[in-house]
This record gives structure tokens, sequence and C-alpha cells, in this order.
């Protein structure tokens, strides 16, 4: 997932309930930061919190 037009989105009060659905299945891993989410409806602003505004999600468990 990409932020596109942060400095818009920031000057609009950012994502507010915008939520991403992630699908089914033993959770994802940013590979970027290590953080780790649960499948299902994740706030789009946890998932790009820090200091990127980008994540790469794969799926816990796989290689």
């Amino acid at each position: 997932a990409v932020t596109r037009l942060p400095y818009r989105l920031a000057r609009t009060g950012g994502w507010h309930d915008t939520v991403l659905h992630l699908p089914e299945g033993p959770g994802w891993t940013d590979e970027l930061t290590e953080r780790h989410f649960p499948s299902g409806p994740v706030p789009v602003g946890e998932l790009l919190a820090g200091d990127r505004p980008v994540v790469l999600l794969t799926r816990r468990g796989t290689s």
C-alpha cells in the first residue's frame, strides 16, 4: 500500500476512518518495518504510521 498525494492528505486531516481489508489468513507482516497486522479491516492510518508512506505486506508464516 502506498500513500498518494500525502501533502493534500495531511492538509485535509489524514485518513480518518479509512480501512484496508486484509484477506483472511495467519496475518500480515510489513517487510519494511517488521510490524504485524491481523487479517480483516485495518485502519490505513495505522498501516502507514511511521516515517514511510508505504507498506510491503506479506502473509505471516510464509517464505
